[in-house]
């Protein structure tokens, strides 16, 4: 039966002579023992340290593709919204605060709603006859005869009317 220093000689150069149980073994006498030259456990080291910085600025990259991605996205909606509604470069942000106020998706929907609301309404002085007011110039017959002249005069006589017609039996004329 061999001995426990053949058994353990023999697990240590079985670990050694797999790749996986190397690294193992190096990665932990590189921890165990830091001032220790160990080649592969220090290339191992560097490359993981270079390949972090890699990803760091490969992701530096994807996002700053990525915001001029979507700047230029958002300049072709306004730049739409702009030539469909004939808006100026100083109309831009009241169609952006429409957006965001009001929860609209797009430069063109924000836009319909800027023009709409700018639009004037058309005069309507075309309606016809002129607008008459009860007791101007004999409008409404006699009974508004002396409204503008003694309001409270006339407020008074209609009362009294009103009494009078009810004492009579005549409540609603």
């Amino acid at each position: 039966m061999p001995t426990r220093e053949e058994l353990q000689a023999r697990l240590v150069e079985e670990l050694y002579n797999d790749p996986e149980g190397r690294k193992f073994i190096e990665d932990w006498a590189k921890k165990k023992y830091p001032t220790a030259s160990i080649p592969m456990a220090e290339l191992r080291a560097e490359r993981e340290q270079i390949l972090a910085e890699v990803a760091k600025h490969k992701q530096e990259l994807s996002d700053v593709l990525g915001q001029e991605k979507s700047r230029r996205a958002w300049q072709a909606s306004v730049d739409v919204a702009k030539g469909k509604w004939d808006l100026r470069d100083d109309d831009i942000p009241a169609v952006e605060k429409i957006m965001t106020d009001e929860g609209v998706a797009s430069h063109d929907a924000a836009a319909e709603l800027f023009r709409a609301r700018a639009r004037v309404a058309p005069s309507r002085s075309g309606l016809g006859a002129p607008m008459l007011i009860p007791g101007v110039n004999g409008a409404g017959g006699d009974d508004y005869k002396g409204l503008m002249e003694n309001p409270d005069q006339w407020a008074r006589q209609k009362a009294e009317q009103v009494l009078h017609e009810i004492d009579r039996g005549r409540g609603g004329r």
